[in-house]
């Protein structure tokens, strides 16, 4: 009868100590898994970027880009002024006004100063690029606050593996 007992208290207490809680949290959260953003390649960053429309901005592809196009001459490249005229036709349609007649150039039109394109592409900086860690940190925070309704996930899973196993092998049945 002894070795019954022994059993049965290595059973429960093999069980106590999976169902409890770990003694200290802060060793549960240093034994899981964590992904490391700032590793990942760029293109899948911005895969996840378009995929789930963030309102983050696109990042250079790589460090030396972000020198030499965010300041000095890189500012005056034919991409950089494309950009930039994008973004002041892109303005003047939010505002109502079209390219062409809309605009106002009052310093211009008087030769006080310089035209208006010329100053704001001396206010753009990076044509609203971003480093790949800032892209890797935005993609993580909004990765981190998606939460996971289970609820809604285990009821699509049955719904999909009901709905696409018929006839298949692997099906779900349901027991009434």
């Amino acid at each position: 009868m002894s070795s019954t007992s022994s059993r049965e208290v290595k059973v429960s207490t093999a069980v106590a100590n999976v169902t409890s809680a770990p003694a200290n949290p802060g060793d549960q959260a240093d034994d899981l898994p964590k992904i490391q953003w700032s590793e990942m390649s760029l293109d899948f960053l911005h895969s996840y970027r378009h995929a789930y429309k963030l309102s983050c901005p696109s990042a250079f592809s790589s460090d030396y880009s972000r020198i030499l196009l965010s300041q000095g001459i890189g500012l005056r490249s034919p991409t950089s002024i494309a950009a930039q005229r994008a973004k002041i036709q892109q303005q003047n349609e939010v505002n109502g006004t079209n390219g062409i007649t809309g605009r106002t150039h009052h310093r211009k039109d008087h030769g006080l100063g310089p035209p208006e394109e010329k100053t704001a592409l001396n206010r753009t900086v990076g044509q609203g690029r971003v480093s790949k860690t800032q892209l890797a940190t935005a993609v993580r925070k909004h990765f981190n606050s998606a939460a996971l309704a289970e609820q809604e996930a285990i009821a699509r899973f049955l719904y999909k593996v009901r709905e696409e196993g018929r006839g298949r092998q692997f099906r779900l049945r349901f027991q009434p």
